[in-house]
């Protein structure tokens, strides 16, 4: 995972990778993956991201120019409509260029991707090497018979594909694609986004990665993450580094080599991560507090219910008293966590999401200052979920802009819930958030953080004037 130096020969052509627009700012490391690997191969490589600028006719027409290859990663949710925009108007600047979707969505639905007329190829899976070896194809007019992971029309309208293949270790990212200060600026911090590992053995039913991924988890070594995470942080002075891994915490001794490993840097940093609250309930404490004293301070938990009987049903291999413990455990420890949970899912009870509701407040008082969002189940391609309920005849996103308008923000759409429970989760969203709030507080918040205190400790959260004296007093005047 060592960084590759930023210069290239450009001898191989040029591509272009898009990153489309979505309602976050993390670094697009996919994207980051592929261009490495490119640029490696020698290709001049040029990264553009939707979410910090959108070239018009006559830009993109001068990038266009020369390349040889245009690549988008695409989620699927809302990013997939943005991909759409972009993929559409390269094809009306010029037919000529190939444009190839990667990412989660061509993975999990290669075929309907396909069915996008402006879409030439797809790449399922960890796409480098695919990448690599279609732009060598493309620059040299050779056959792109059996690439791994590749899927075309032929002629025949029919689709050919072939199976992906899985590196053995993350891939390697040349942070120097990028420019990092339009990523530090939304967030308030020079953060590094950074993946150590990649996959997940565990089999939630909700979760599209067993899909991807077949259960397997390939990591870097502690040694190498250490000394990559030494030089990028000397070089672009680091504050926090986030570990966007979807299992960080699967080996104790790899994390206690990577703890040691930050707690040895010259510049010492924050860092956050993504951990199992079944996992941080049975964490040796001397391990956690090694942790901590290496620069861990903000945590990612998977919480999804506060039902036992509904995480059970969805696989989870987790408890109630598990997320409870954890968050005892990370409140000694001085460690804010954000527990996501998630609600609509298929066959919740009134029952369950009264624990789950419940659970939200019980952390609330084991840890003050924990992040406890309730988001709104949508179906996901390639979970287990999503393929039972479309067994069972449910209606499910049968387009690309329709996966496009479908996200867990979207709780209307799901019919799951009432408006009155969708309003109910609402409220414990903004109360949960203000009463959670640490010292220093803003003086004009201050007020309304007390007050959602108390509704927390009360379990109160009928008439909600605060709510609504907020969103008058933010409407846009007519």
């Amino acid at each position: 995972m060592n960084e590759p130096a930023s210069g290239s020969d450009p001898a191989q052509g040029k591509v272009l990778l898009y990153n489309p627009a979505a309602p976050h700012y993390q670094m697009p490391l996919g994207v980051l993956a592929v261009g490495t690997a490119l640029r490696r191969a020698g290709f001049a490589v040029e990264v553009l991201d939707g979410r910090l600028h959108r070239p018009g006719a006559r830009e993109l027409a001068e990038k266009l120019d020369g390349t040889l290859m245009v690549g988008v990663s695409v989620l699927s949710g809302r990013p997939i409509i943005d991909a759409l925009r972009f993929t559409r108007q390269v094809k009306s600047v010029t037919a000529q260029v190939p444009v190839v979707w990667g990412g989660w969505h061509p993975s999990l639905l290669p075929g309907q991707c396909l069915e996008e007329p402006t879409v030439d190829y797809v790449i399922s899976g960890p796409g480098e090497e695919a990448a690599v070896t279609l732009a060598e194809s493309l620059a040299g007019d050779g056959g792109i018979d059996d690439i791994p992971g590749l899927a075309r029309r032929d002629p025949d309208g029919a689709i050919r594909s072939s199976k992906s293949q899985l590196p053995t270790a993350p891939p390697a990212v040349d942070y120097g694609l990028l420019e990092m200060e339009p990523y530090w600026t939304p967030r308030n911090s020079r953060t590094l986004d950074y993946i150590a590992s990649q996959g997940c053995p565990f089999n939630c039913a909700f979760c599209s990665d067993p899909a991807v991924y077949h259960h397997r988890w390939r990591a870097a070594s502690p040694e190498q993450v250490v000394a990559e995470l030494a030089e990028l942080v000397a070089r672009h002075r680091l504050e926090r580094v986030a570990f966007l891994d979807d299992m960080f915490y699967l080996k104790p001794q790899r994390a206690e080599a990577i703890g040691k490993g930050l707690l040895g840097l010259a510049t010492p940093v924050k860092w956050s991560a993504t951990f199992r609250a079944s996992q941080l309930a049975e964490m040796d404490e001397t391990l956690l507090a090694l942790l901590v004293r290496s620069g861990l301070d903000q945590m990612v938990v998977g919480a999804e219910s506060g039902s036992d009987r509904l995480l059970a049903s969805i696989d989870k291999r987790l408890t109630a008293e598990q997320i409870l413990e954890s968050a005892r455990r990370l409140s000694r420890h001085g460690v804010r966590p954000a527990y996501g949970f998630i609600t609509g899912l298929p066959g919740e009870t009134a029952e369950d999401r009264r624990a789950t509701e419940e659970m939200v407040f019980r952390i609330g008082e084991a840890h003050p200052h924990a992040f406890t969002p309730i988001f709104f189940y949508t179906p996901y391609p390639g979970s287990r979920l999503t393929a039972e309920a479309g067994e069972a005849g449910t209606d499910l996103p049968a387009s690309l802009e329709e996966w496009g308008n479908n996200d867990f923000f979207s709780a209307e759409r799901s019919g799951a819930l009432t408006r009155a429970e969708i309003a109910r989760v609402r409220r414990l969203n903004f109360y949960s958030h203000y009463a959670r709030l640490a010292p220093p507080i803003p003086l004009p918040v201050r007020p309304l953080a007390a007050l959602a205190r108390v509704r927390r400790r009360t379990r109160r959260l009928g008439f909600p004037w605060e709510k609504w004296l907020l969103s008058w007093r933010r409407a846009p005047v007519e």
